[in-house]
């Protein structure tokens, strides 16, 4: 196995280790942060594949490819963002309350 998968494993590993001993509030927000993240990534990977269909030659691609990332956008809750998605709020554990 690559070098790249082992320390993709090793990660998700890691995460599963924090999630477990941290409170629920913090393992909330870092499974949201994470999931925004992932979100941005996979919005930010279907804006460059639609740039290179309106790009191309052909019209055919743009019949059936742009329908086909619009369902995946729709089937994952993909928001087609030009702008940053908001921040995650995360709480002050600084402050004594």
């Amino acid at each position: 196995m690559g070098t790249f998968f082992k320390k993709l494993f090793a990660t998700s590993d890691l995460l599963g280790v924090l999630l477990k001993v941290l409170p629920a509030d913090i393992g909330a927000q870092l499974v949201a942060v994470a999931i925004a993240k992932m979100k941005e990534l996979a919005d930010w990977l279907l804006d460059r594949a639609e740039e290179y269909i309106a790009e191309s030659d052909t019209t055919l691609d743009d019949r059936f490819l742009i329908p086909a990332i619009e369902r995946v956008r729709d089937a994952f809750n993909i928001p087609d963002n030009d702008v940053p998605l908001p921040e995650v709020p995360l709480p002050d554990y600084d402050d004594p309350e």
